[in-house]
């Protein structure tokens, strides 16, 4: 990761976060099985090549096979709205405790229609009520991306085109979730949690929900 803190400096970067992935259920059987999830943030304007060097622009990346590694996919992605809800400062009363994170990797149906009926659900209804449970303290945070371009991506691996990472606190873990955004959505928008799911667009493929910790070590801010 040479360079991310000199481009830091430079305003060209906002923030690094390298999280440890553990596969969980959910994901395919077929699924490669990912190592690390590297979570670039960029300043407004600033091309991929800038942050990833050239080796991973497009047109550029072939999988950049190594001895201790092998890239799988490269993408840009911007925020859901109203559904960017990152970690709090770092002097956050749950700092000193390591986060356990939700990562799921997310493929909708690809057409325009279900895209945009996916994104007006997420940042009307799913998206405000996690906020909620930021500020009320029963969530750590939670970040939702889609997928704008894929900048290389190997031929074995399954396609998404969304990306929710979702800080959990240890001391919410038993909690009934259900229950929670069933009263979250009478309380916030006097609609039954049924109905909003169902007007989701159908889920193509689920390539793999993965339980990670963040690697404080390689936090670039």
């Amino acid at each position: 990761m040479p360079g991310w803190e000199g481009l830091l400096e430079e305003g060209l970067l906002r923030d690094v976060s390298v999280f440890d992935l553990e596969q969980a259920e959910g994901s395919l059987p077929e699924a490669i099985t990912w190592d690390f999830l590297i979570l670039v943030q960029a300043t407004y304007g600033t091309e991929p090549e800038r942050v990833l060097g050239p080796d991973y622009a497009p047109g550029g990346c072939t999988g950049f096979p190594n001895p201790t590694h092998t890239v799988l996919r490269t993408e840009a992605l911007i925020p859901t709205p109203n559904s960017y809800f990152p970690d709090p400062h770092p002097m956050h009363r749950h700092r000193a405790t390591e986060i356990p994170y939700l990562i799921e990797f997310i493929g909708v149906e690809d057409t325009p229609q279900a895209l945009k009926a996916y994104r007006t659900l997420m940042g009307t209804y799913f998206g405000p009520e996690n906020g909620v449970l930021v500020e009320e303290g029963m969530l750590f945070s939670l970040v939702a991306l889609e997928t704008t371009e894929i900048l290389f991506q190997a031929r074995e691996v399954s396609s998404w085109n969304q990306l929710h990472l979702s800080g959990d606190l240890p001391e919410y873990s038993d909690r009934d979730w259900d229950s929670v955004y069933t009263e979250l959505s009478q309380r916030l928008f006097s609609i039954e949690l049924d109905s909003i799911w169902n007007q989701l667009p159908g889920i193509r493929d689920r390539p793999g929900n993965y339980q990670g910790r963040l690697l404080e070590e390689f936090w670039v801010h």
